[in-house]
């Protein structure tokens, strides 16, 4: 896998900011700072940087990695081998702090990831999780738990993508992709991370079509927006 590397080398991660991070991560919950320090030694993982403006691309093999955002958030596109490209994922902040379990087993395809701040995630070999190894034995298994606990959250976000795109309506994919805003932020008003074009691409439809159904929308009295500032004015349309 090429994987753009970070500067700063793992050891970082066990120190300052970096570890504050790590142990406020869910991927890490009910791990005490010492069994974190002894599993970053133990798995030596790569740390990646994502700067504003300068995606990283990663090309992929049968390889495999998972990983988790440490600080900011990212945006996971894909592009297959004819050039067509499409919103994989899009994490949200937790405050300073945005998850992402990554995991990679894809052919002929090219993935890049973008942010709007300045991000860092963190990818780990799974098989220091499922290896043995006495000495982390208990953390493996902690570990191994919250994975499995975190990956329903990845799960629910692929079911929302497919609800989305099942739609037969541009103006119901919309719809339902605002839906899920409301449940996610527990409010009828929020802002999205994706601007107009990933959000074409998410939805599967052309740019052109997707502003022509926003202003529809907002001029039949449904939602009012400005760029990625979102309102639900006719709450009756969220009620599936």
């Amino acid at each position: 896998m090429n994987i753009p590397k970070s500067t700063d080398d793992y050891r970082t991660l066990m120190y300052g900011e970096n570890l504050e991070l790590i142990k406020a991560h869910p991927l890490f919950a009910g791990l005490g700072e010492d069994e974190i320090k002894e599993f970053i030694e133990f798995s030596k993982p790569s740390i990646i940087d994502i700067e504003p403006g300068r995606p990283l691309l990663l090309t992929t093999d049968a390889d495999k990695k998972f990983g988790v955002v440490i600080k900011g958030g990212i945006t996971i596109f894909v592009t297959d081998c004819e050039g067509n490209r499409a919103v994989i994922n899009t994490l949200k902040d937790h405050g300073s702090l945005g998850p992402l379990l990554f995991m990679v087993h894809y052919y002929n395809l090219v993935f890049e990831l973008s942010a709007d701040v300045p991000s860092r995630a963190v990818l780990f070999d799974p098989h220091f999780l499922s290896g043995t190894c006495r000495e982390i034995a208990a953390t493996q298994h902690r570990l191994t738990i919250n994975l499995l606990e975190y990956s329903r959250g990845l799960f629910i976000s692929i079911s929302e993508h497919l609800l989305c795109l099942s739609q037969k309506s541009i103006r119901d994919k919309v719809l339902r992709f605002l839906f899920f805003r409301c449940e996610a932020e527990h409010a009828y008003e929020f802002d999205i991370r994706l601007s107009r074009e990933e959000m074409a691409d998410y939805l599967a439809v052309d740019r052109a079509s997707l502003s022509r159904t926003l202003g529809e929308l907002k001029r039949d009295g449904i939602i009012d927006f400005r760029k990625k500032h979102f309102k639900i004015l006719d709450t009756k349309h969220f009620k599936y």
